[in-house]
C-alpha cells in the first residue's frame, strides 16, 4: 500500500511540479517518508 501511495505521490506531485509533497500534505510526513 505504501509503495502505491509513493507511486501516486510522485506521479501527482510531478504533474503539479512539486514531486513528493502532494500526499505528504494530505496524509502527513510520517505516513510517507
Amino acid at each position: 500500500m505504501i509503495a502505491n501511495l509513493r507511486m501516486w505521490d510522485m506521479l501527482v506531485g510531478g504533474l503539479l511540479g512539486n514531486e513528493g509533497t502532494f500526499l505528504k500534505q494530505i496524509l502527513g510526513n510520517d505516513l510517507i517518508e
